[in-house]
């Protein structure tokens, strides 16, 4: 993303060859995302043609061009793609690409992610004398273009951004006061905040980090009056070198970070006489190892050897954000039962959580003369049911008189009272069920022990052996006398 140098750079190109021209047209292309604020590509012609260039101004990652009159000015955000280019000339890129330099300046207008066109007259005191034509493209559409009353600054988005490196640099006791108060926000989190420091970026931040020798992630809280004041300094000395040498990034220092960050520390082509093995070094010639986290949600280079975290602090990893396959298999497995489902209410312009009852399912019941069913309940807490329970309770069989009843082969059965057996579902979807006649050993010796008049029998070797009907188990039988 083009940061503050490459936008100071774009703003030199506009001041260096257009002031002083009439806007004669404007050929603008229609895009609801890229205009923005409540305007289209038509009030760009409307508020635009027939006035003067008068400057370009800047602030922080945004420029706009100064015009004669008092109609809105244009405002204008590079985003990721952004870029201006000039009729003849190769485009302001952020990264220069050689292969398609000689086509692009050959190809006019652009065939393509063209936003406006610009087509200027010389005029009286204008910086030069032939017709110029100059065009606005972006191929991501993440680049803004608004038009804002004057003076700009006083309005959105100009004027909520925080101070600017370049132009505009606090002194240490007051840059010093602004990081203070945001002690538990990550130093590169606070640095890369435009409503803190304007123009400041991912590349930029990181190489004020590293030339100050502090780790990306380190709380500002935890740092050191000579931590804070490092990043001041290279703050500024970062900014300025990167914008005397006009964004040119072949150009920047030899022991920067930047000219290795883009290729995780390996071999960087275009410094081939930085170190012949072809990594990047410290200061004391040892291979350095680069790593990379994210802070700030952005990705972030770093030196371990020389930026570490102070006592005490661990770096801990950002959750990753579940795929949309693995969201869509979350989503499916569970029902609407088993999830706690909430609506938003609105009271005073908060947002509040409100759970709704929840559906509960409880685990199969057998009773006596019955099948298993499932209750369900509108009200408690929401719990996966792994188990199913086979279960008699005491109380309610005391309640009832028993019953009986007939099994397919002729069989007779009855519950027992005060019997409590349970029997774990295995993992497989079907659930075998088994006849509630049968008891364990831990039962016979349960009912023997709360009713001594209650006899149990076995079942004969001879009935165990006996033909069952077919579509039915075969399965041990137990009787109940009293």
């Amino acid at each position: 993303m083009p940061e503050l140098p490459e936008v100071e750079r774009a703003r030199k190109l506009v001041e260096e060859t257009c002031v002083g021209f009439e806007i004669a047209s404007v050929d603008s292309r229609e895009d609801k995302i890229v205009y923005t604020g409540g305007i289209t590509h038509e009030d760009y012609v409307k508020e635009l043609e027939g006035r003067t260039i008068t400057g370009c101004s800047r602030k922080g990652k945004i420029f706009w061009l100064d015009l004669s009159g008092t109609g809105r000015l244009p405002v204008m955000h590079f985003g990721m793609t952004g870029m201006i280019m000039l009729k003849g000339r190769e485009p302001d890129w952020y990264m220069r690409k050689p292969r398609k330099v000689d086509r692009l300046k050959d190809d006019w207008p652009p065939v393509k992610y063209v936003k406006f066109i610009l087509k200027l007259e010389p005029a009286e005191g204008s910086v030069g004398k032939e017709p110029v034509e100059l065009a606005f493209l972006d191929s991501r559409r993440l680049a803004r273009l608004r038009l804002l009353p004057q003076p700009p600054l006083s309005h959105p988005p100009l004027s909520v951004l925080g101070f600017d490196p370049y132009l505009s640099h606090p002194t240490l006791p007051e840059f010093l006061a602004l990081l203070d108060k945001r002690p538990r926000a990550t130093i590169k989190g606070v640095i890369m905040d435009q409503s803190f420091s304007a123009g400041v970026g991912n590349w930029v931040a990181d190489e004020i980090l590293y030339q100050a020798r502090v780790h990306p992630a380190c709380p500002v809280g935890k740092m050191s009056d000579e931590m804070k004041e490092g990043i001041w300094r290279e703050m500024k000395v970062v900014v300025d070198t990167a914008v005397e040498a006009n964004a040119n990034h072949a150009k920047f220092p030899k022991d920067w970070l930047f000219s290795w960050r883009w290729s995780k520390g390996k071999k960087d082509k275009n410094r081939k006489d930085k170190d012949e093995s072809g990594g990047f070094r410290l200061p004391d010639g040892r291979p350095a190892t680069l790593a990379f986290i994210t802070v700030g949600g952005r990705t972030s280079a770093y030196v371990e050897e020389l930026q570490t975290l102070p006592e005490g602090v661990v770096y801990k990893p950002p959750k990753k954000k579940a795929t949309k396959a693995e969201s869509e298999a979350s989503s499916s497995s569970s029902s609407d039962a088993e999830s706690e489902l909430t609506e938003p209410s609105f009271e005073n312009g908060e947002v509040e959580e409100k759970p709704k009852p929840a559906v509960k399912t409880v685990a199969p019941v057998k009773q006596a003369g019955k099948g298993a069913r499932s209750v369900k309940a509108k009200k408690g807490k929401v719990e996966k049911v792994e188990e199913v329970v086979y279960e008699v309770k005491e109380e309610e069989e005391q309640a009832k008189p028993a019953t009986k009843r007939k099994a397919a082969d002729g069989a007779k059965s009855a519950p027992t009272n005060g019997v409590k057996r349970q029997k774990r579902a295995t993992n497989s979807k079907k659930v075998k069920r088994e006849s509630s006649s049968e008891l364990s050993e831990e039962d016979e010796a349960s009912v023997r022990q709360q009713d001594p008049s209650v006899k149990v029998e076995a079942t004969t070797k001879e009935e165990q052996e006996g033909e069952v009907d077919s579509g039915r188990r075969k399965s041990r039988r137990g009787k109940t006398t009293r």
